[in-house]
């Protein structure tokens, strides 16, 4: 059953790891390539603690990638200088599937700036509440960390 609910774990992660999407926006497009899963924050001491249930946003990832596509607005600011990058977003799946804790994974000294980082929180905010994780069927916090794809036409 451990080897089998691994292989399952393994072949969705790779699988995660190549899905993608391009929505056109005030000519850019934007996109998310994967989703890395971290640990549960149920408790801290134990990190090596994985989800049996993972959390997953209504409908699956094309939904989540459709939600992301629909609506961010690539930032005037970096349309005009031309800016382009990958954001790492960091944030927690609530016991009751709400989102919190948004917050972009690097320091703000390494930022890519020109409001890329801040659009991208925004979106992660505006989600609808997930189905939440579980561990031996009680709900737990997941933190996750969202890859989203800045890029210009």
């Amino acid at each position: 059953m451990k080897t089998s609910l691994f292989t399952l774990l393994l072949v969705t992660f790779i699988s995660l790891s190549f899905v993608g999407l391009s929505m056109e926006k005030n000519h850019a497009t934007v996109s998310s390539y994967s989703i890395c899963f971290a640990d549960t924050i149920e408790n801290p001491k134990d990190s090596t603690q994985k989800p049996e249930i993972m959390p997953e946003f209504p409908g699956g990832l094309e939904k989540l990638y459709a939600f992301i596509g629909k609506n961010v607005v690539y930032p005037k600011e970096a349309l005009k200088k031309n800016k382009e990058g990958k954001v790492l977003i960091s944030f927690i799946i609530e016991k009751d599937g709400s989102v919190s804790n948004v917050k972009p994974l690097k320091p703000k000294s390494e930022w890519i700036g020109y409001g890329l980082e801040e659009e991208a929180c925004r979106v992660v905010y505006l989600m609808p509440k997930w189905n939440p994780g579980t561990i031996e069927g009680k709900p737990v916090r997941v933190r996750f960390t969202l890859p989203v794809l800045f890029q210009l036409n």
